[in-house]
């Protein structure tokens, strides 16, 4: 079998991938749409045969699309992914200091997640209204950029932390009245990172204290 891993990095939309065989005949193997991320296994009927892969914008906006193909099934270095990458906030939780973020965890247990907080400001809240998420490129972290990196683990199935395949982290340490944009990334061991939606929240402006 021949496994291929298509993911949209940008645009609206999906795109429109086309396989074909050349040998011993030319014929149509799969036409299927792609969202986000999809991995395809295609068996290979002639060992000398050839694939031709075609992907197409289904709007007239420039797109960017990575390919990864290989005979090898487990040598793909991309982690696997939940059907729902959403990120959520759980409004309930955030205080003045922390927010509380969630996400479905990916099938394969042994990849590490890490979490990212970004306090808003105009350059930042203006990039990312003009430009749509890039999923394939890792956001960089640096003292000038302001992201600062939350924490980078595994989240076992028995972690205080999951409940099933939702993990909940609070992140703390912020500042009270700001909103923050929070991305969370999976990586595969010994392979490659691919990213959940973004979300953005704001903490809350005054701090309660509860007296006892």
């Amino acid at each position: 079998p021949v496994l291929v891993f298509v993911q949209s990095c940008t645009g609206p939309g999906p795109v429109n991938l086309h396989i074909t065989q050349n040998y011993p005949s030319r014929h149509e193997l799969m036409s299927t749409t792609v969202m986000d991320v999809k991995t395809l296994e295609l068996p290979l009927v002639h060992n000398s045969s050839s694939l031709v892969l075609s992907v197409r914008s289904t709007t007239s906006h420039p797109r960017r699309v990575r390919l990864w193909v290989s005979s090898h099934r487990r040598a793909t270095p991309f982690p696997a992914l939940p059907h729902d990458k959403s990120v959520r906030v759980f409004d309930t939780l955030t205080t003045c200091d922390s927010v509380t973020v969630g996400w479905n965890t990916s099938p394969d247990e042994r990849v590490k997640y890490c979490v990212y907080a970004q306090a808003a400001h105009d350059e930042l809240t203006r990039r990312t209204l003009a430009e749509p998420q890039d999923f394939c490129e890792t956001s960089v972290t640096t003292a000038k950029s302001g992201r600062r990196t939350v924490l980078c683990r595994r989240y076992h199935r028995f972690s205080k932390r999951r409940f099933n395949n939702l993990v909940m982290q609070r992140v703390k340490g912020l500042q009270p009245g700001t909103r923050y944009l929070f991305e969370v990334q999976v990586t595969k061991v010994k392979g490659q990172m691919l990213p959940y939606e973004q979300v953005w929240a704001m903490t809350h402006d005054t701090c309660s204290h509860t007296r006892s």
